[in-house]
């Protein structure tokens, strides 16, 4: 019987901020208008612009992307991403202390502060069973720090102090898309990324020697059906 093998390639490439009008060129290759009015005007006020563009247009865009000067690209290796467990994709080179706003479902500007803390992208998927590989990708931002407080862990380890960590994730700022095998992902700020604090500029900005940056975000689901019988590991 085929078991469902699902991966994750995520391309970042980091730019100035001063250069996102020579960006704009990347858009002509991106659909905006995958998702409903409603999630795409949240997502906007939240500062962030999330499309879909096609395999065949890969190379256009990142072409658009390393033409820019000091630009910086991170194309690790593929992620397993299993079934019901989700990836966090992390943003940060370490923890921080940080304000983070966002618009809550009443439309209301809300502030919470996270001392020490990470951010990072959560990343799901369940199977849209319309089409063979096809699946339903769902993106969420969280944030994620160290608990504080005594943690015993496990009789069987002699109660020997283990990591906990706490957090929350923005529901206001997710989404989810139904996306083919050839379909990519992209993810980057928008104008509104420059409010202090704002969900899009803290999770796909960063600050430099002062210098601002703008993180673009590119993920390609690869979805490989592998054949897991009991004849399957015998030679033919």
């Amino acid at each position: 019987m085929p078991r469902l093998d699902v991966s994750l390639r995520v391309l970042q490439v980091r730019v100035p901020s001063e250069s996102r009008k020579n960006c704009e060129p990347l858009w002509t290759y991106v659909r905006e208008d995958v998702l409903d009015a409603e999630v795409h005007r949240r997502l906007r006020e939240n500062g962030m612009r999330v499309g879909v563009s096609r395999l065949e247009w890969y190379e256009p865009i990142r072409g658009v992307l390393s033409a820019v000067p000091e630009h910086v690209i991170n194309d690790p290796e593929p992620f397993r991403l299993p079934f019901g467990f989700p990836l966090g994709l992390e943003l940060d080179r370490g923890p921080h202390d940080q304000t983070l706003f966002f618009l809550n479902e009443d439309n209301a500007l809300v502030g919470e502060t996270w001392e020490a803390s990470r951010n990072q992208l959560r990343i799901s998927y369940v199977l849209d069973a319309s089409k063979k590989g096809r699946i339903r990708l769902e993106v969420v931002p969280q944030v994620r720090r160290e608990a504080s407080g005594p943690n015993l862990g496990d009789p069987a380890d002699g109660f020997s102090p283990k990591p906990r960590t706490e957090g929350r994730t923005f529901d206001q700022a997710g989404f989810y898309l139904t996306m083919d095998a050839d379909e990519i992902l992209v993810l980057a700020p928008n104008e509104n990324a420059t409010a202090y604090g704002i969900i899009g500029g803290a999770f796909l900005t960063e600050k430099s020697d002062e210098r601002g940056y703008d993180r673009y975000i590119m993920i390609r689901p690869e979805v490989r059906y592998v054949d897991v019988s009991p004849d399957s590991s015998q030679p033919g």
